[in-house]
């Protein structure tokens, strides 16, 4: 039976998220917003902040000024943005940090696919709701910095994670050893590309997305199977044997999102096939 109340009962659940992070993550001593809150809602002054953490709330308070031109999501949206510019961005060596220190100073150096995904997640959106260009480059310099050093063009998908100055490493915070590839990284970038791609139609990101898209379909999920592998060696030799309902609900819209976005047909019609497999093989987490 249809919940004639339910439209405004989401409106109401975002207007209840939006301003619990204005009321509580607004850092108003310093740049930014906190690295953390307590169980009571009181900052941790001295957490560390992430760009995963920031990326998000760029997007969420861009999103949010989509849906209600209120000018003060506007000014966080642009708090937002320009903290991770000015503090996320290696200057040196290209990409962004995984966090940095209350103070703004880098913290973990080492640059992650997964990180970066969120970067140019919001960094999208931020343009997409403001039409500012500075929001789109450096949206585009992350795009590229993915492109440059994790797109392994050899077997196909994106690698975890490198060093500082992009050197390989074995320990990638989310994963170690020869679980050099995963699926967490491969669902945020080909949502990362998905939300670049409807603001810049280049050959590049329509490649990506495309490639992201089938990685996941095909080396993530598989033919004939309705569950994702989690973590997978340089040559797609899993080395997970885990479920993630979770995961697995999510990348059954995101995937189906993305497929729209890119608009061709026969990927669409793949993508929404597997999709309804997994959710519904998702659904048995929840019993």
């Amino acid at each position: 039976m249809t919940n004639p109340n339910f439209k405004e009962e989401v409106k109401a659940e975002f207007q209840n998220i939006v301003n619990y992070w204005m009321k509580y993550s607004f850092d108003p001593k310093k740049e930014g917003f906190y690295g953390a809150v307590d169980g009571k809602n009181k900052p941790v002054l001295d957490a560390d902040k992430g760009i995963v953490l920031n990326g998000r709330i760029l997007w969420t308070f861009s999103t949010a000024y989509l849906v209600e031109k209120k000018p003060e999501y506007l000014k966080l949206m642009k708090r937002a943005f320009d903290y991770i510019k000015k503090y996320f961005w290696d200057k040196t060596t290209g990409g962004v940090y995984w966090t940095v220190k209350a103070d703004g100073q880098p913290a973990e150096t080492r640059k992650l696919m997964y990180g970066h995904s969120f970067a140019v997640y919001g960094l999208s959106e931020y343009y997409r709701a403001t039409g500012l260009k500075p929001a789109l480059q450096l949206a585009q310099d992350v795009f590229n910095v993915i492109i440059k050093h994790g797109y392994d063009a050899k077997n196909g998908g994106y690698f975890e994670a490198f060093g500082q100055n992009w050197a390989e490493i074995d320990d990638y915070i989310l994963a170690k050893g020869d679980s050099k590839k995963s699926m967490n990284t491969h669902l945020h970038l080909m949502e990362s590309f998905a939300n670049l791609y409807r603001v810049d139609k280049s050959e590049s990101v329509r490649f990506h997305l495309k490639h992201c898209i089938e990685v996941v379909l095909d080396k993530i999920i598989g033919e004939n199977k309705v569950r994702q592998t989690l973590f997978f060696t340089e040559n797609w030799e899993p080395r997970s044997k885990g479920i993630s309902y979770g995961h697995d609900i999510e990348s059954s819209w995101l995937i189906q999102e993305s497929a729209e976005i890119l608009g061709e047909e026969e990927l669409i019609k793949k993508a929404k096939t597997k999709c309804i497999e997994m959710a519904a093989a998702a659904c048995e987490g929840l019993q």
